[in-house]
């Protein structure tokens, strides 16, 4: 999956004190070893018109933006197909 994108596209940024967030404290996610694959089953699950998304839920990805970016635009496109097919 490819998305090009040129600077002119960016209409603004936007930043959070993640790493100073006391509930959060610049926190990633990680699996135990050996564990990987559950990652497999979470994203499989049905969860009806809930969807789970971010970086922890990318197969090729964990704990960066990019995976959570994409992780996130295949949960999006898996509801817009669930709701279309209501």
């Amino acid at each position: 999956m490819k998305f090009p994108i040129a600077a002119a596209d960016v209409l603004g940024t936007a930043s959070t004190s993640w790493s100073a967030d006391p509930w959060i404290r610049g926190a990633y996610s990680h699996v135990r070893p050996g564990r990987a694959e559950d990652r497999r089953a979470l994203i499989a699950r049905d969860t009806g018109r809930i969807a789970f998304a971010g970086e922890a839920l990318s197969l090729h990805a964990q704990g960066t933006c990019h995976g959570a970016w994409l992780s996130g635009r295949v949960a999006a496109m898996r509801l817009a197909d669930a709701l279309a097919a209501a």
